[in-house]
């Protein structure tokens, strides 16, 4: 066990980096022009082994399945050349309303062959609920199905286009204009 007297700290400035050959969850926060990781751990890969279709292995994860709870998905292998060839879009969009939040998305190709579709109601305390949480639960179920599907159909480079309508979210969120 490393024990460090202070977090690992970066300046928060848009650079060009190599793709990290590991990935790892991290908590972090900005404080002014400095991002400051407070956590890491490191992901635990699900094998595909056992799972014969994507869809298995969604629903294999448990955590998942407010995110999955209503899913559709239409022809992989197109979506799979559109995120290969830099064609793929997906988009976001969440609405609150009450005490309750909730969102849909689409992965899909730009002739709407191959699709990946949900909405869900995102989790939480009805006193932790907002707008902004409604947006961004789209985003995150797009980026965890996009992991999966890249796993699950191994690969290893691709482009997607990501759209949603809650910049202040995002702005939120980086604490600064995106």
């Amino acid at each position: 066990m490393i024990r460090r007297n202070r977090l690992p700290t970066f300046d928060a400035e848009r650079t060009i980096c190599q793709k990290p050959r590991d990935f790892s969850r991290a908590t972090v926060h900005c404080n002014r022009s400095r991002i400051i990781c407070s956590g890491v751990a490191s992901i635990i890969q699900t094998s595909i082994e056992n799972q014969s279709t994507f869809l298995q292995l969604l629903q294999q994860d448990s955590e998942l399945h407010w995110c999955i709870h209503n899913l559709h998905i239409e022809n992989e292998q197109a979506l799979k050349e559109a995120l290969l060839d830099g064609t793929a879009i997906a988009i976001s969009d969440g609405l609150h309303k009450d005490t309750f939040g909730t969102t849909a998305w689409t992965i899909g190709d730009l002739d709407n062959i191959g699709l990946i579709s949900g909405q869900a109601v995102c989790p939480g305390a009805a006193e932790d609920m907002d707008s902004y949480r409604s947006e961004l639960a789209g985003i995150y179920c797009i980026m965890v199905v996009l992991q999966k599907f890249c796993f699950f159909h191994d690969i290893q480079e691709g482009t997607i286009e990501l759209g949603c309508d809650g910049l202040s979210a995002l702005d939120s969120v980086f604490e600064k204009g995106v």
